[in-house]
């Protein structure tokens, strides 16, 4: 499957990889679940990445939806300029107005004959950027054409939502007090990927949810998450322990004596096991010498990294760094850490219980030597450019946790 990463890691772990390029995405909304914004977060960081987006608005003001770009400081209008972002305002007449900013207008979006022929024409300028076209459809208000048969406007979504996704991915976005038990069934089906919006009491607190109903991914999950939306955008509050239920699911016995993980074989080991290597080393060769052989041995890379790489397609170093660190604690690594710090144009990576070097708490030195080379490395396979790493911080000297730092080569 051509799986495209979604900007979220967390969301791509439910999907089970991301989205198919060619697909289409229904999105189950209800009141407070703020469903559209986790669409348009998708939005933006779909243009991030390439893709030309189209917005066909039915539902929401178009100025809304320019204020919200506006807010995350994303800068909408140079999209705009650059052919890269289309707008098709169906809203501001729905309700009588007759003056839009925009440049398209559906002129008679209470004419669902009107509607699909202004769509089936503009579908000729979206079709221009296949197979990188994104397209957005708040459509909810489809379903107030009450003179149209029910019939007519589902036959409409189904052909809009086949048409569109020829081109690209497309996420439609309704609200689902406004359907009937059966329309819902029917458009289930008709998507390829379905989402359900929920907002749920708990603790005396509204806390949202969102579950992936329907995924062509035989490794999707499908329960529900708790969200956040956030002015960065929107989070799912997924912990290490509920992550690992997926790591579980990825570990495959492929045949007798074999264990395979993301695509790479592992083994599980005794967390000792390299410590205590290390520490022969130190005897046999002396604390400079061994560590220098560990760092180098660790700097070769984890095949874990190639693997990840392959399956999450994720293109921003940020985003890599922060699935490398959940990888990492998944894998029993320890409590990471990652930030980005601009004086040094490098990672921190604060690492708390790490299995090496907790075993030489006392040496006074550092030891965290395997954990450097397999950051560094970690990083050269990632970028395919030359990077060290440093520990700056380690329980083993005295610290109260073990800090690396991570930046390009001077070479």
């Amino acid at each position: 499957m051509d799986l495209i990463n979604s900007g979220n890691m967390e969301l791509n772990v439910l999907l089970g990889g991301g989205f198919i390029r060619h697909s289409s995405v229904l999105f189950l909304t209800e009141a407070g679940s703020m469903g559209e914004i986790v669409a348009l977060n998708l939005f933006t960081n779909r243009l991030t990445a390439g893709d030309t987006g189209f917005i066909i608005d039915l539902d929401i003001p178009p100025q809304r939806i320019r204020e919200w770009f506006k807010f995350k400081k994303f800068d909408i209008n140079e999209f705009e300029k650059n052919n890269r972002f289309y707008m098709i305002d169906g809203f501001t007449r729905m309700y009588g107005e007759r003056y839009s900013d925009e440049k398209n207008v559906i002129d008679k979006p209470r004419d669902i004959v009107h509607i699909n022929a202004h769509i089936s024409e503009f579908s000729k300028v979206i079709e221009q950027y296949k197979p990188n076209a994104f397209s957005l459809v708040f459509s909810s208000n489809l379903f107030l054409l009450r003179k149209q048969p029910l019939e007519k406007v589902i036959n409409l979504i189904y052909k809009e939502g086949v048409t569109l996704s020829r081109f690209g991915l497309c996420i439609f976005v309704f609200d689902k007090g406004m359907l009937d038990e059966k329309s819902l069934q029917i458009l289930e089906h008709a998507f390829d990927y379905v989402f359900d919006f929920r907002v749920f009491e708990k603790d005396r607190k509204f806390q949202k949810y969102l579950r992936v109903v329907k995924s062509p991914s035989p490794n999707y999950m499908d329960d529900f998450v708790p969200y956040e939306i956030r002015p960065t955008g929107f989070a799912l509050s997924t912990r290490t322990v509920e992550e690992f239920d997926y790591l579980k699911q990825q570990m495959k016995m492929l045949e007798e004596g074999v264990l395979e993980v993301l695509g790479s074989r592992v083994t599980i080991q005794d967390p000792n096991f390299y410590p205590i290597a290390f520490e022969i080393l130190i005897n046999e060769l002396g604390y400079e010498e061994a560590s220098e052989f560990i760092y180098h041995q660790g700097k070769r890379g984890s095949p874990l990294i190639k693997g990840f790489r392959e399956q999450f397609k994720i293109s921003d170093l940020k985003k890599a760094v922060e699935s490398f660190a959940k990888l990492t604690e998944l894998r029993g690594h320890g409590e990471l850490e990652a930030t980005f710090d601009e004086s040094i144009n490098g990672y921190r990576f604060k690492i708390v219980n790490s299995p090496y070097c907790s075993y030489f708490k006392g040496l006074g030195k550092v030891a965290g030597w395997l954990t450097a080379g397999l950051l560094a490395g970690s990083f050269e396979i990632y970028t395919e450019e030359s990077y060290e790493c440093e520990e700056v911080k380690c329980v083993a000297k005295g610290d109260d946790h073990c800090e690396f730092i991570v930046k390009p080569s001077k070479i």
